[in-house]
C-alpha cells in the first residue's frame, strides 16, 4: 500500500513522508536496500527538519545493516543528538570497534547516571552495551567508570546480575562473561530502533486508500 502511494499517487514532500514510513517498514523487514531504495527515490528539498532527521537516521541504519559502516559515519557525521550518538554506537558495535563504540554510547547516555532512577530498559541496555564494549576492547579505566556511575542502580535492576558479571574485572572474566558478550553481540536492537524512529511518524494528514 505504501509502495503503491509512492510510485503512483503522492508527490513532493508528502511522497517524502510517506516513502519514510515506507524506508521503515522495510527495515523491520530485514530489508535495508529496499530501505535505502525507497529513500533515495524520494529526496525532497524543504521537509520538515523531524522527518528529515527520521530519513537521516533511518539511512544510516540501512547502510550499516548492509556492512556499509564508513557510509554511515559519514552520513551521520554533522547530525547531533542522544539518538545520534545512539546509532553511530550501533555501527562501531556492528563493525566490533569496541572503544568507538563504548565513547558513543556514553555520550548517548550522558548523565542519565544523575538524573535517570529507575533507569529505564532502554538505558539499562545502553549501559550492560558499553560495559561489554570497553571489555572487550580491554579498557579498565572506562570500564571502572562504567561500575562507578552506574553500579547502585544497575545493582537494583533486573539486570543486576548480569551487570555484575560483565563488568568484573578483565582479568577475571570467565565463561560466564562470554556467553553474555555473545548473547548482546547477536541481540538485535532494531526493535528498539523502530520503536525510537517511529514516535511521531505518521503521514501528516495523508489519506492513505
Amino acid at each position: 500500500l505504501l509502495e503503491h502511494q509512492v510510485d503512483h499517487r503522492l508527490r513532493g514532500i508528502a511522497r517524502s513522508q510517506v516513502a519514510t514510513r515506507l524506508a521503515l517498514v522495510n527495515l523491520m523487514d530485514r530489508k535495508p536496500e529496499k530501505a535505502l531504495e525507497a529513500l533515495r527515490s524520494s529526496r525532497q528539498a524543504g521537509l520538515p527538519d523531524n522527518i528529515a532527521h527520521k530519513r537521516l537516521l533511518l539511512e544510516a541504519r540501512a547502510l550499516s545493516e548492509l556492512g556499509l559502516h564508513d557510509h554511515a559515519l559519514d552520513l551521520l557525521s554533522e547530525a547531533e543528538g542522544e539518538d545520534v550518538e545512539w546509532q553511530r554506537a550501533e555501527v562501531y558495535w556492528d563493525s566490533q570497534r569496541w572503544v568507538e563504540a563504548g565513547v558513543h554510547i556514553e555520550r548517548a547516555l550522558a548523565e542519565k547516571w544523575k538524573n535517570e532512577s529507575p533507569l529505564s530498559e532502554r538505558t539499562r541496555l545502553m549501559v550492560m552495551r558499553a560495559a561489554i564494549a570497553y571489555s572487550l576492547a580491554d579498557d579498565k579505566q572506562a570500564l571502572d567508570r562504567i561500575r562507578a556511575q552506574y553500579g547502585e542502580e544497575m545493582r537494583d535492576s533486573p539486570d543486576g546480575g548480569r551487570f555484575a558479571i560483565v563488568t568484573e574485572p578483565i582479568e577475571q572474566q570467565g565463561e560466564e562473561f562470554r556467553r553474555l558478550a555473545k548473547e548482546f553481540a547477536e541481540a538485535h536492537t532494531l526493535d528498539d530502533f523502530v520503536t525510537t524512529v517511529g514516535e511521531g511518524l505518521d503521514d501528516g494528514g495523508i489519506a492513505i486508500n
